[in-house]
Order: C-alpha cells, then structure tokens, then sequence
C-alpha cells in the first residue's frame, strides 16, 4: 500500500476558534488593534524561540516599504507604504491541551504584545516584568515592578485552583487521604508524646531533688565545721596536741610558726 504523501511546506492553516476568542477578548481590553486587520493561524508544531517554547506569538506585518528594506532611498522610487496588518499565529498541539480559560488568557497574552500607537502604527510592547526565576528565589521582589507584580499575585491568588482538572483534584484528595495517619497511629502517637513529657518530667525531678540534696549537704558539713572547735574546747580542759592545735589555727587562718602555737 503506497503512503499517502503530505506537503511538508503547509504549516499555517486558518484558526477559527482562535479567531472567536480574539473577538471576545479584543474589544473591551485591546481596543487600539481595532482599526488594524488581524489574521488568526494555527501552527503544527510547537513553536521555538530564544527564550523556549511558547504557545504562540503575535506579529506585525507590512507598513515598510520593499525599498527600505533593501536600503534604497524613498525619494528615488515612487512606492505606497503597504497597509499594516496582525498574524496571531497559535500551536495547535498546546491549544488542543489547553482548557478553555488558558486559551482566553492565551489570547489576551498575545495581543498584549502589540498596540496602536498615537501615529496609528502598530508597535510591540515589552512585558511589564522581565526576571529570572533564580533571582526571584534568591532576592525576592526586589524592584518596583516585581512588587507590582507580586501585590498581583497576591490578589489573583484564589484563582490558582480554577483551571485544575476534576481528575487532579480527586488525585490529589486521594494523596491526602493515603497520606493522613490512621486512628491506630494517632493513639499510638499520643501514647508515644506522654511517655516523652513524662520522662523529661522525671529527668527534671531528679535533676532538682540531687541540687537540693547536693545544697543540704553542704550545709551541713559547713555546720559542722563551724561547731568543731568549740565542742572540742569544751569537752575537755586538757592543753591541745600540737595536731589538733595546728588543724584549729588552719581554720581560723593563722598560718607559719604561729600556727602551732597556743
């Protein structure tokens, strides 16, 4: 059986249902593109540039003349300045997996990219904040138009679970519940945390009752000591051995020849 063979050169086919949300969208946020005509195509390819992959690309067409652009000069050649006109060019695998909001922000996206000027020319416009992701990890919204972005964020967040899927969700609830512990483990975790506190409380016993048994004796041993030479003056009326004389003055701090002295 032959193989059915395909032109290769035809990428770009006419995109209506890109051309329905462009008229959707164009009219109340991009009305400047109005007065210019705008051609919607789908691409077979997912579409490479500098900067990665993208869904799409906005591009303005015409308003230059074929003279300037081979660098001859105007006034040699009589030439009208051919009409501008927009292609919204969109990958038709990304759009075959987009969901119905990402293909309307999709749409917006692009035709942010271009506008009408006050000379009714269309020009490109650059995004508002050009970043990296390792330097926003890293610093932070660190310039006007990251925390303008940033406050953005902030306030669309609740829109971030909009666009995911009834299967996602049930995958995710699914992951939860696999993930959160039984009653069997909740008990013996409970068990687990009383033994802890209950040791760390006897430690703590132990710890004070050995601090006041270490202050009651030394206590007592200073009493003692205090009581040692009266008592031993009073229990007899015998002259001291020069032992006891010399221990006696050591603690009242007589030290040299005197301390064997009476």
């Amino acid at each position: 059986m032959a193989r059915q063979k395909t032109d290769r050169k035809v990428r770009f086919w006419d995109a209506p249902e890109v051309r329905a949300v462009v008229d959707e969208v164009l009219p109340e946020f991009h009305s400047s593109l109005q007065s210019l005509e705008l051609v919607c195509k789908f691409v077979g390819r997912r579409m490479k540039y500098d900067r990665g992959v993208h869904v799409g690309k906005m591009e303005i067409i015409g308003g230059e003349r074929a003279s300037d652009r081979e660098g001859i000069p105007c006034a040699e050649i009589e030439e009208e300045m051919p009409p501008q006109f927009l292609q919204l060019k969109m990958s038709k695998p990304d759009w075959d997996k987009m969901t119905e909001t990402e293909r309307v922000a999709a749409v917006d996206h692009y035709l942010a990219r271009a506008w009408v000027n006050e000379d009714g020319k269309a020009v490109y416009t650059e995004p508002d904040v050009v970043e990296y992701r390792a330097v926003l990890n890293r610093r932070g919204f660190w310039n006007e138009h990251l925390k303008t972005f940033g406050e953005c964020v902030v306030l669309n967040q609740s829109q971030l679970t909009l666009n995911i899927s009834d299967e996602t969700i049930q995958e995710l609830d699914a992951q939860a519940e696999a993930n959160e512990p039984t009653r069997e483990e909740r008990r013996a975790q409970a068990r687990a945390d009383r033994l802890a506190a209950q040791a760390l409380s006897d430690v703590r016993a132990e710890q004070l009752a050995a601090a006041e048994a270490l202050n009651a004796s030394a206590q007592a041993t200073g009493d003692a000591t205090e009581g040692e030479a009266p008592v031993a003056a009073q229990s007899t009326n015998e002259p001291l051995s020069p032992v006891s004389l010399a221990r006696r003055n050591r603690m009242r701090g007589v030290t040299g020849p005197a301390a064997t002295a009476a």
